[in-house]
Formats: structure tokens, C-alpha cells, sequence
């Protein structure tokens, strides 16, 4: 355990600030059934104060009217509730054990029970056990810390024993309570007691040379430290950090112990931090239990855990907003998890979603506390106090305090404690995750695995405060982060928009955590409620989700009046066509096995496999998707993509390389605009789907986080928006209900259509399998026909003894003649074609056989046209 940073906590017109420590790397993984050990560790008695540490070393074991009054006067620190008062005895710590587990039972909804038993000492009439030294010693590091916990642990080793007996170990929790305060707060003033324990989670880290105890030849390596209580008026404390002066009425400067007890017991739950564990900032703030949320409600009403960690922990359940609920524009009720404990997913790439829930701290209708603490002011400027108002105005269903101890045993709704009420948008980055590590998640302020979106539009949580009063820091969360409609906090960020609502354009927006588009769109219809109406949907594109689980693409077909996708899922073949016809073909599924669609027909057979008269030679002789780089010797060369790029009637050649996006002419230059730098994977598609009269690249791009980008011919980024299926190839479909239609995974998003302008569809081209450049080639008769080579070969070099020639038949030609000419002229082989296709582009393969390295010439002569075109070409062996 390392200390971290100080962090604000506003407590009324003083603060405290609170010290985040990242307790743990390791977490545990535990049943829902966990049994709680505890026991009451004290000091060495102080015949000296020691004004390094709070009080003398022993527990509070008088009447609470022996410690509240200053100096042995008659004025007291607080004429109020008191929080956590002595006897601080046995039945005191039962309470404290029963409170925290009265809380994990309420926030898990049941689902997790916690036994809680204390161990006391059987040869002392108050049960404490006495360790060896005074406070300060074991203070100064964590090593001295865990050497707290062993001694603790070793002197009631017998009791335990007695106790535990053959009990499941892997589900126990152990906890020492220690005599004084704690390390975890600082104040605004000095204070003095700097050799006060650190509450602690104490984990394998701390060790050190140190042996962990045994019990019943059991290792005790991780465990939880915590002091008596929080409270600092029952010490003399007190007046040495806020001055003689100013202790009268301390009421609202307390602070209970339960949500430093909770706080920490979640490491021993396993419970992932969700603030910033290398220097203590925020992450999410008052908004989840552990990060600041832990103390709301001056630590008597901590926040209940994200919802990411309450469906991890079957705490929630949670509804999958599935894309065809979001097509049919549905309006959603979302209850506040009081009253519904539902949280909804809603996905908006491969790693990446939305958590959406409604949070409502109101006490009563339209009444939360502070609203109670205004109604119950003591004077003009001073607000009621916080722990009387909560005590006199909840009802015992609200509040439950034990009648002997007064401790807060626990609330109805851990909600109240919160800064505001509304929808709350959590921004899940499932793409942090690594190895199924759970650490250091939200360490990154400007990529956090657990964001939330605050409905300000500014992101404050965890960043330097700049406001002048203390009551002005946003850093851990204000009632503007909720959404809802009347905010006036989004009103201020978003001065354009007539209504709150989430999506590409707003401040915050839906994007992806890179920047690229989700088309969510989020209406919140609602003022603050306990159930409130949001309305789904897509911005700026029509999707239609073809399944709700990820499919297996394997083939496609259309007409002029019907598309049709065809797909695996759960081991059986489907299609689905564009007048949302479902159907189950009687296909076994066969992997590698791949549809191609000719002729109105479908063929289901081997990727490699030639049918009917769709190639030459019993293979497929064209290209058949992209190459990585024409350099790689393994790349698999026949593979790119083509298309007329640039609109001058010849096609261009699309690659990858080194993860950029090259364009080149037939004569090997590059594009203008091209490359384009990225780490762009998959097969290239060309096609106009933006409506700009000119074919655009659309491709997959990234590393950590995937996506698609969408290029246009002059190399610029046009847009950018989230992939639902990465190891998918992507595919555009025409004549979808007369759009054309890119499948991205289990999704279709329809865009214009353009044919004349759309080149290369999917891995080969077209739905026939025959990988040709479609689209209409017109020759531009303005561009110089000097600059202009119809005819080139690919890959060259040539680095596995095959190329294929590709030329222009713009002539009506009906042969084409290719004479190889090695470097000194001498003609070593003629290549011959017949049945050209007109006004398109043909081609003729080359196998070098026995030809040694080097540079070769090839003149390629048309039938019909008197001119030759010569090319040259490297053959690497």
C-alpha cells in the first residue's frame, strides 16, 4: 500500500480531504457467502500524550459525555447527534460489522450475505487485545503496518482457532479494529497527529522479510486495518487543527466509519478501483463506492458500486438495447434502481458501450437532504445540521439506528448521499482491458475504462480544480453531471440545441473513445424522476442489425429488386434479404466454405474451389483481396484491390503497407493525396456511398481500438465510425432496398447508391466470386495520352514466378499476344488470350518456370490495334 494523493470531501463550510490509496493489486475472487472475522487491537498505554498520535493508545471505553466537552468544560464540541459516540466496547464494533454488511446486502440486492462475527479476547473482561508497542511505531510504513496486523492477528490466534475450526478459509475476511483515528483524512489546518495508522488493506505487497501469521496452518496474508471510529471530536485533536476558538458546534465536521469500511472491504471482495491508482485522483468521484463515493453522506451512506462492477457481480441485472428495438425508435422507461434494480447496455462498437441508469436521491418527492437542511436552517447563513436532519426527518423505514450503540446501521437507498438525481451515462472501454487484468483501469483522465459522461459537457472528475471556493469544485462530481431535461449546466455547453440530448454533435458526445462515430442518439424527454422516458435511436444513417449475437458472413447476392446476405449462426446457415426475410437453408456448415451467387443461383463450396465457368483452369486467376506489402515474399501476392480511383477511366491498385493505405496508377506512381498513415487492416472496398459524385476507400483501421474509416480520392479522412466485428471482412451490398449496404459483423448500414462509381464490393469483388472491377470506366479524353499506361503487371517485382498482365480492350480487340523479352532482347515465351471483353479491363497470368532473376520486358500487342505497349518488370527468385 503506497500513499497516493489528498482529495477534497465538502462538509459544509469546512472540508476534510480524503487520502485514496491503491490498497491492492491482487484481487480476490470470492462466493456470495463471506464471513467476516474481527477483532479489537490497542496500544500500549501513553503516560505521555503523544501528540504524533490521537489519544493514548487504548479504545474509548467511557460514557460519550466524558470526551465531547472541551477541555474538561462544560462547552461542547457538538450539542447534536454524535456519530460512531463511545463506549467504543464489543457491542459498538458488532454494530460497525453489521452496519457494513447491512450495506453490501442492500447494494447487491440480496445477492451477497455477509457473516459478521468479533472476536474477543477470552482472558480480558473488554475483549481488546493489547499489542506490544505504541501507535507511532507501526505508523511509518506499510511494513510496519502488516507487523500491526500479524501481532494482532498471532494474539488472538487462539480465540480464532477456537472459533473457526475447520471453516471454508478461502471465504474469510479478516478485520483489526485499533484503538484512536486514522491517517485518512487531512484538514484544512495542521495537523499534528501524523503517526496515526492508515486505514489499510493489507495485501502480499506489504509483507516484506515479514512472515504472514498462520491460524490452524493457514497463511493470513491479506486482511483490512481500521480505526475505532472517524470521528475527531471525541479528541483533543480537535482543538490543535481547527483552534479553541472555533469548537463549538462540531457537528458537521463528523464523519461515520462505515464507508472507509466498505471501501475497503471491496478490495477484499474484489472489487475493481475505479480511481486513478498512480497519484489518487478521481476517476468517477461521489458517483461509485470506490473512488470518493465511499464517504458520501459524511461516510454513513457510501455510493453503491458502478454499474459495471454490479453486473460483473450479478448485482444487477442489466437489458441489452438490441439494434432492432433502437430501428423501431422505442421510448424507454428507466426507473431509478431503487425501485427497479435494472441497468440497460447499450453497444456501440466490438469493445465499447454505453450503461445507462437512473439515480435518484430524493428523500421525499422532489426533497433530498440538502433540500431538509435549507428547511431546517439554524440562522441566515448557517444550514441545518447534516446528521440531525438526516436522523429527524428519515423515517425508521429510511434509516435504521441502533437504539443502545446509536450507530447508523444502515438506509433503504444508498442513492441519498449522491449530489444530484438523473440519468447517469457510463462510457465502458472494454478495449483497457488486457489478460483479464482488472488493475489500473481508470489511471488514464483521458481514456478511462469506466467514464462517465457528464451531462455538463465539461469533464471534471479527477482534473485540477480552479474555482476559488472549495463549495465550487466539480472535480468529484455535481448534481449538472446527471441528465435530464432542465439542466442547465448542458444548457450552458450546448447554447444550440432546444433539448438535452447525447449523440455525435453534443458536448459530451456519443462517439467512440477514439473519436469516431457510434450515430447513437439519446433524447432525454424527463425532468428528474423516479422513472424517466429516454428515447434511442441513430443519428445521420439507417442500421438495421441483422442479429443480436456476432455472425459469421459467408456470402451474398442481389438483383435489381433484391439483396440477399447469407450467414452462419450457431452451426446453421441463414439469409436474411432486404425485405427483412428471414430463412433457414438446409445447408450443413462447413468451415472455410464460402457462397458465391451467380445467375440468379447460389454456390455453397470450398473457398478454392472453381464452378461452372467462373475461371480458368480449374482456379481462379484474379485478384482476390489486398496485399500487405509488395515487398513481403509471403504476402499472398494475387491478392488487392481495384478500382478508378482518381475517375480517369483506368483503375488504380489499392494496398496496405506497413499498416498505410497506398494508392498507385498503373505505371507504379502514387496517387496524389496517398499514402494515407494508419493502421488500416482488412481488404480495401471502393465505392461512392457519401454522395460526392466520386468513389471513396472504405476500410477497417486501429490497433487498441477498431474501427472504420471511410477515405476519399484525394486521400482525407471524410468519416470515421465505431466496428461492431474487426475479424470480419467488410462487405457493401447493392440494391438494398435501393440503397447499398456495408455489413459491418452483425450490422447493415445503408448509404446512397452509386454503381457507375463503386469498384470493388467485397473480398472478391463480386457477389459471383469473380473478382473483376466493376463500375464504369470513362476514359477522360482531357487527360494526356502521353501520361497514360493502359496496360502494367502485378505484383512487380515478381517474387514468387507468377504475375498477371492487366490491359485496357478499349479497341474491340478479340486477342491479345504477350511476348516476353528478357534484358538483352532475346524473346524467351509468348502468351496468348482470346474472347477479350470489350471496353473493360482483361488480363493473362505469366509462370516464370525456369526463368533466372532479373530485369524482362513485356510487349503487349492487341488484335485489332497497330500500337504495342511495353512494360518492364523484375522477377526476384
Amino acid at each position: 500500500m503506497s500513499y497516493l494523493s489528498l482529495i477534497s470531501i465538502l462538509l459544509g463550510n469546512e472540508y476534510f480531504e480524503f487520502k485514496l490509496n491503491d490498497f491492492s493489486s491482487d484481487y480476490h475472487s470470492y462466493t456470495n457467502n463471506i464471513k467476516l472475522i474481527a477483532i479489537m487491537s490497542q496500544f500500549q498505554y501513553e503516560i505521555e500524550d503523544n501528540p504524533t498520535t490521537t489519544g493514548r493508545g487504548h479504545f474509548l471505553s467511557d460514557n460519550v459525555n466524558n470526551y465531547i466537552n472541551y477541555l474538561e468544560t462544560e462547552i461542547s464540541r457538538c450539542d447534536g447527534f454524535k456519530v460512531d459516540r463511545p463506549p467504543h466496547d464489543s457491542l459498538y464494533f458488532k454494530k460497525q460489522l453489521e452496519a457494513v454488511a447491512n450495506y453490501y446486502h442492500n447494494v447487491s440486492h440480496a445477492a451477497l450475505n455477509l457473516e459478521t462475527n468479533l472476536i474477543l479476547n477470552s482472558s480480558s473482561t473488554e475483549g481488546y487485545y493489547t499489542v506490544s508497542e505504541t501507535m507511532e511505531n507501526y505508523a511509518k510504513s506499510d511494513n510496519d503496518l502488516a507487523r500491526f496486523f500479524k501481532e494482532s492477528i498471532q494474539l488472538a490466534s487462539q480465540d480464532i482457532s477456537n472459533y473457526l475450526s475447520n471453516d471454508n478459509w478461502d471465504e474469510i475476511i479478516f478485520i483489526v479494529f485499533h484503538a484512536g483515528l486514522s491517517q485518512d483524512f487531512s484538514v484544512p489546518y495542521i495537523d499534528p497527529t501524523v503517526y496515526d495508522l492508515k486505514s489499510a488493506y493489507i495485501d502480499e505487497s506489504m509483507w516484506g522479510e515479514i512472515d504472514p501469521p498462520f491460524i490452524l496452518n493457514h497463511e493470513i496474508n491479506t486482511g483490512i486495518l481500521l480505526p475505532e471510529t472517524q470521528n475527531m471530536i471525541y479528541f483533543d485533536v480537535v482543538e490543535d487543527v481547527f483552534g479553541s476558538s472555533t469548537t463549538q458546534e462540531l457537528c458537521d465536521i463528523q464523519m461515520g466509519l462505515t464507508g472507509t469500511f466498505a471501501f475497503l472491504l471491496g478490495y477484499g471482495l474484489g472489487l475493481t478501483p475505479m480511481f486513478n491508482t498512480d497519484n489518487g485522483n478521481s476517476g468517477v468521484g461521489y458517483f461509485g463506492l470506490m473512488d470518493h463515493g465511499s464517504n458520501n453522506g459524511r461516510g454513513v451512506i457510501p455510493a453503491v458500486p458502478v454499474p459495471w462492477t454490479r453486473i460483473r457481480e450479478n448485482w444487477s441485472s442489466v437489458e441489452v438495447l438490441d439494434g432492432q428495438d433502437i430501428l423501431d425508435s422505442t421510448i424507454y422507461q428507466i426507473a431509478s434502481i431503487d425501485i427497479q434494480n435494472k441497468i440497460y447496455k447499450l453497444e456501440i462498437s466490438e469493445n465499447e458501450y454505453f450503461l445507462i441508469e437512473n439515480r435518484n436521491n430524493w428523500i421525499n418527492e422532489n426533497i433530498d437532504i440538502d433540500s431538509l437542511r435549507i428547511k431546517n436552517k439554524i440562522n441566515n447563513e448557517q444550514l441545518g445540521y447534516w446528521f440531525d436532519t438526516v436522523v429527524e426527518e428519515l423515517s425508521s423505514d429510511q434509516i435504521q439506528i441502533d437504539e443502545e450503540t446509536h450507530v447508523i446501521m444502515g438506509f433503504d437507498n444508498y442513492d441519498y448521499g449522491l449530489p444530484g438525481s438523473g440519468i447517469l451515462i457510463w462510457h465502458i472501454n472494454n478495449n483497457l482491458i488486457v489478460d483479464n487484468e482488472l488493475i489500473d483501469l481508470n489511471n488514464n483522465p483521458n481514456n478511462r475504462f469506466c467514464h462517465l459522461e457528464e451531462g455538463d459537457g465539461v469533464v471534471d472528475i479527477g482534473f485540477e480544480n480552479y474555482a476559488f471556493f472549495a463549495s465550487d469544485n466539480p472535480t468529484l462530481g455535481t448534481r449538472w453531471d446527471f441528465w435530464y431535461s432542465g439542466n442547465q449546466g448542458y444548457n450552458f455547453s450546448n447554447p444550440s440545441l432546444d433539448k438535452i440530448i447525447f449523440n455525435n454533435w453534443s458536448i459530451p458526445n456519443s462517439r467512440l473513445s477514439d473519436g469516431s462515430e457510434s450515430f447513437i442518439s439519446i433524447n432525454i424527454n424527463s425532468e428528474i424522476s423516479n422513472i424517466m422516458d429516454i428515447y434511442i435511436s441513430y443519428s445521420d444513417i439507417d442500421i438495421f442489425y441483422i442479429s443480436n449475437e456476432n455472425i459469421e458472413y459467408l456470402g451474398n447476392s442481389y438483383n435489381q429488386s433484391l439483396a440477399k446476405v447469407y450467414y452462419q449462426l450457431h452451426d446453421s446457415i441463414f439469409s436474411i434479404s432486404s425485405d427483412n426475410q428471414l430463412e433457414l437453408l438446409n445447408l450443413q456448415y462447413i468451415p472455410e466454405n464460402v457462397i458465391y451467387s451467380y445467375q440468379n443461383k447460389i454456390e455453397y463450396v470450398h473457398a478454392d474451389t472453381c464452378i461452372n465457368d467462373l475461371c480458368e483452369n480449374n482456379n481462379f486467376d484474379y485478384p482476390m483481396g489486398y496485399i500487405e506489402s509488395v515487398n513481403d515474399s509471403d504476402a499472398v501476392v494475387d491478392a488487392l484491390s481495384l478500382g478508378d480511383v482518381d475517375q480517369d477511366g483506368l483503375d488504380e491498385i489499392i494496398t496496405i503497407e506497413g499498416g498505410n493505405l497506398l494508392v498507385k496508377n498503373n505505371n507504379g506512381t502514387t496517387l496524389n493525396g496517398f499514402p494515407v498513415l494508419g493502421d488500416f487492416f482488412g481488404i480495401p472496398l471502393i465505392a461512392n456511398i457519401v454522395n460526392d459524385e466520386k468513389p471513396e476507400i472504405i476500410i477497417r483501421e486501429g490497433n487498441d481500438v477498431k474501427k472504420i474509416v471511410i477515405i476519399s480520392n484525394k486521400g482525407h479522412r471524410i468519416r470515421e465510425f465505431s466496428s461492431m466485428n474487426y475479424l470480419q471482412n467488410l462487405v457493401l451490398i447493392p440494391n438494398w432496398n435501393e440503397k447499398i449496404a456495408l455489413l459491418d459483423g452483425k450490422r447493415i448500414l445503408l448509404f446512397d447508391q452509386d454503381l457507375d462509381r463503386s469498384y470493388w464490393l467485397n473480398p472478391r469483388s463480386r457477389a459471383s466470386g469473380m473478382p473483376v472491377s466493376t463500375g464504369v470506366h470513362k476514359l477522360d479524353n482531357n487527360y494526356p495520352f502521353s501520361n497514360r499506361v493502359k496496360a502494367f503487371n502485378y505484383p512487380n517485382p515478381v517474387l514468387d514466378g507468377k504475375t498477371t498482365f492487366r490491359f485496357f480492350n478499349n479497341s474491340n480487340s478479340s486477342s491479345v499476344q504477350v511476348k516476353i523479352y528478357n534484358a538483352s532482347g532475346f524473346l524467351i515465351e509468348i502468351l496468348e488470350k482470346e474472347y477479350l471483353t470489350p471496353n473493360d479491363y482483361n488480363e493473362i497470368s505469366w509462370v516464370s518456370r525456369d526463368v533466372e532473376s532479373g530485369l524482362y520486358f513485356a510487349e503487349i500487342h492487341q488484335s485489332s490495334s497497330e500500337n504495342s505497349e511495353i512494360i518492364q518488370l523484375l522477377l526476384i527468385k
